[in-house]
């Protein structure tokens, strides 16, 4: 009731915003008219967008504060926005828009305040009554971090790509990565892993532990390479596999577990959906080939 049509914590966010503009931006400095203060803003608002003609419950979103404010963004930001306005005008995508819109606000203050998606869904409350919204916007964030819109850090969170971000995008996009890259960065990170597992307790006989052995394949590139050896001739061999969609059926490992005398005396682990593994070790790749180029 206090505070609205805004909601609590909003105006302390808003002076924020335009305060960042204020000290940044040569463009929001000669603006009196738009950063001045809240009641100039929340003026502009009522005056442009009728918010006193709304039905009750309509609450003050940031795409809107956005549309008194985009001018004293700088001329970079300003750009990419206009990009963005490009891609997101068609039926289905007016959310994608008014996420860049809040994004393009909300990094102005990441230094203290990450650009999470939970922060984002929050400023764009439309109405009272409409509920947490965060799932669809958390698509349509990642939706423009697909198409190369914004970018995304642990950090600092999203943030509007800039013209140099969206071309060092499209480099490091341009990177192959090929099923034999892929089995290369499996085997190091498995090592990595059971290297790790290795300083654990392991199992004990009278004792006596059992160190690991381990084993990669992938039927093509790594066909039961070891990745962990521990010299021991009493050891526990585990036997990792990642392998095509139509060689990971079920039925025919837990038949061929008992048949192949060698596979009877090995704990065998399948792995199953394997497409995020896949598409964390593209990234790194790219990642890691752009930083070496």
């Amino acid at each position: 009731m206090d505070v609205y049509p805004l909601l609590p914590g909003q105006i302390e966010l808003i002076l924020r915003i335009t305060s960042v503009l204020r000290t940044r931006s040569s463009r929001a400095q000669g603006d009196d008219q738009a950063i001045r203060g809240l009641l100039q803003l929340l003026g502009e608002l009522f005056r442009r967008q009728q918010l006193a003609e709304q039905p009750i419950g309509t609450l003050v979103s940031l795409d809107r504060v956005y549309e008194v404010q985009y001018t004293a963004l700088d001329a970079d930001t300003q750009a990419s926005m206009a990009r963005i306005q490009i891609q997101c005008s068609g039926e289905g995508r007016e959310l994608m828009l008014r996420a860049a819109k809040a994004v393009a606000l909300l990094e102005l203050i990441q230094d203290t305040d990450p650009t999470t998606e939970e922060l984002v869904a929050r400023c764009l409350a439309e109405r009272m009554e409409g509920g947490n919204q965060q799932a669809a916007v958390r698509q349509a964030l990642e939706e423009l971090r697909r198409r190369n819109l914004l970018g995304y850090s642990e950090k600092t969170g999203f943030k509007i790509q800039s013209s140099a971000g969206e071309e060092w995008e499209r480099e490091r996009a341009d990177f192959p990565f090929s099923r034999q890259e892929l089995s290369k960065q499996l085997q190091e990170s498995l090592k990595g892993l059971m290297g790790d597992v290795s300083g654990t307790e392991r199992p004990k006989l009278e004792g006596r532990p059992f160190p690991w052995e381990v084993r990669y394949s992938d039927g093509r590139y790594a066909i039961d390479a070891q990745l962990l050896d521990p010299r021991d001739d009493a050891c526990l061999t585990l036997d990792l596999r990642c392998l095509p969609l139509d060689e990971r059926v079920e039925s025919s490992w837990v038949r061929r577990s008992a048949e192949d005398p060698q596979l009877k005396k090995r704990l065998l682990w399948i792995a199953g959906n394997s497409e995020a593994v896949e598409d964390l070790a593209r990234e790194l790749h790219r990642s890691t080939a752009i930083i070496q180029r």
